[in-house]
């Protein structure tokens, strides 16, 4: 037996997001699911066994809704170590906060769990209406998959219990996630699916989701809100996020009673998605040239209303978009300052409570170097397009 020394009990410190294993399944051989479940315990497959399981595995972006802000969890086996009398050592607890946030509809059993895959498999069919479907360029997915995007709301029980078990992956993916009322019919989901052809049916499995609030808006109309939007991480960067905002963005400004479509606390790669696709669609119905020279908010609600932009959106799309004109057709000098001012007027007014009270100097200096960054966010964008 060794005594403890206190620097020792970093050995037994794990980062949770590491240690923390997301696994989807999907397959019809209870025996063969089990197996691959059971794995961790010492359970082996013959490589040469055929299969049609199919597990995708990958980790959390964040713990610490469930482990705490450091995202550590401390606790190994320590049976065999001596602790002194001032030394109290106690693993923390791992299966109670995570159980917290889970459906309360858990399956411990390996068996009971290997029968409820090999079922969802052949059964499971998506809630909700069908409002798209695409497939992906093959150098982009080596399977002959379809992709489908579906409308629910919680006005349909059997949606409200699968999305408490969709949930979770808001606390793990999402910074500052909560979960949402699902009580609350104000709130329209939607859903995206991979489907693939799987021993002659089809099977589904789950790709992404987005929640949007629809608030009430004078007299009579309603303004929708983005709140969540996550495509699960073994199907990122494939343009599954761009496909899923431009058909929610297509039924906003499809639906004549929502006014405006606004995002609750974007992170940067949801606002370059946002952006570049929003300048794609401008572009594509051939708005994107009728903003030649700074235009005044008159003229820019007359190009860009029927978007259904929030302000700040149709602020960045109309800058974004003369900026690429102006690169497009290597304009003069004069009509580069002329966008300078602009911009200038823009982020003056934006922040007058902060520059207002600054020396005329100072004012300058700070007003030229908030454009400079603007300006070259702008190009970064623009280069994404």
């Amino acid at each position: 037996m060794s005594s403890f020394k206190p620097e020792m009990a970093l050995d037994w410190v794990s980062d949770a997001n590491e240690t923390t294993i997301i696994r989807l399944v999907s397959g019809e051989d209870t025996t063969t699911i089990e197996k691959f479940i059971n794995v961790d315990q010492g359970a082996s497959l013959d490589n040469n066994e055929d299969t049609d399981v199919d597990i995708i595995e990958f980790h959390p972006a964040f713990t610490y809704p469930i482990f705490g802000e450091l995202e550590k969890i401390f606790g190994k086996k320590i049976d065999d170590l001596e602790t002194t009398s001032i030394v109290s050592l106690k693993a923390d607890k791992v299966e109670e906060p995570m159980r917290s946030v889970l459906s309360e509809e858990l399956i411990e059993n390996p068996s009971s769990f290997s029968m409820q895959v090999a079922k969802d498999t052949r059964n499971f069919k998506p809630h909700g209406k069908k409002i798209h479907e695409y497939k992906l360029p093959q150098e982009q997915e080596a399977e002959d998959a379809t992709f489908e995007i579906y409308e629910n709301d919680f006005t349909d029980e059997s949606f409200r219990k699968f999305h408490k078990r969709m949930q979770t992956f808001v606390l793990f993916y999402i910074e500052g996630g909560q979960f949402i009322d699902d009580t609350d019919e104000k709130w329209t989901v939607y859903t995206l699916y991979k489907k693939l052809n799987f021993g002659g049916a089809h099977i589904y499995s789950l790709v992404g989701f987005c929640t949007m609030y629809n608030y009430y808006h004078w007299p009579d109309k309603k303004r929708a809100r983005i709140s969540q939007f996550l495509i699960l991480p073994p199907y990122q960067q494939h343009g599954h996020g761009s496909k899923l905002y431009f058909y929610i963005h297509n039924s906003v400004i499809a639906n004549p009673d929502i006014v405006d479509l606004t995002v609750e606390d974007p992170n940067e790669s949801f606002d370059d998605m946002r952006d570049k696709n929003d300048i794609k669609l401008l572009i594509s119905t051939g708005d994107a040239e009728k903003i030649d020279r700074p235009l005044s908010y008159q003229e820019t609600m007359k190009i860009l209303s029927k978007y259904k932009f929030s302000k700040r959106q149709r602020t960045r799309v109309a800058e974004l978009c003369l900026l690429r004109n102006l690169n497009k057709s290597k304009s003069d000098s004069e009509k580069v300052k002329e966008y300078r001012i602009w911009m200038k007027k823009r982020i003056y007014r934006q922040n007058y409570d902060a520059l207002v009270s600054m020396e005329p100097e100072e004012r300058k200096i700070k007003l030229a170097e908030t454009y400079e960054n603007v300006y070259q966010d702008y190009i970064r964008i623009l280069s994404l397009v």
